[in-house]
């Protein structure tokens, strides 16, 4: 039997995903986007979307992390608890990843597997 504490988590776990995703299918940019679509949309009027939908695919990969854990299997990444992140520094941590590794990627790559890289390699799991 579930404990209460463990019910709670699991809800807001499944609301946090819905809400999530609800969030990001809502938005007209909710498509795979590319390193290339997002470089090119790094201006007014599309910065905005291109932020939202960064912002939306962290928060994705966060939930699935913390969700590992839960099942006792190794997260995605360790952002520390304490550390609120924000939309300027999720773009922040790609962007320096993208300009590291200038040359690397392609302009076809998903974006979510270039965040992904990114988060891991600035919060490694020790």
């Amino acid at each position: 039997m579930m404990s209460v504490r463990g019910v709670g988590w699991l809800l807001l776990k499944y609301a946090f995903a819905t809400g999530v995703a609800v969030f990001v299918a809502g938005s007209s940019f909710a498509g795979n986007v590319t390193l290339g679509m997002y470089l090119s949309q790094r201006q007014e009027p599309t910065l905005d979307q291109n932020l939202t939908w960064l912002d939306g695919v962290y928060y994705g990969l966060l939930t699935a992390s913390i969700d590992l854990s839960l099942d006792g299997k190794p997260p995605l990444f360790c952002a520390p608890e304490k550390m609120t992140m924000t939309t300027p520094k999720i773009a922040d941590i790609v962007d320096r990843n993208i300009a590291r590794n200038k040359g690397l990627f392609h302009s076809d790559w998903p974006m979510g597997t270039i965040l992904l890289g990114a988060l891991k390699e600035v919060f490694p799991c020790h």
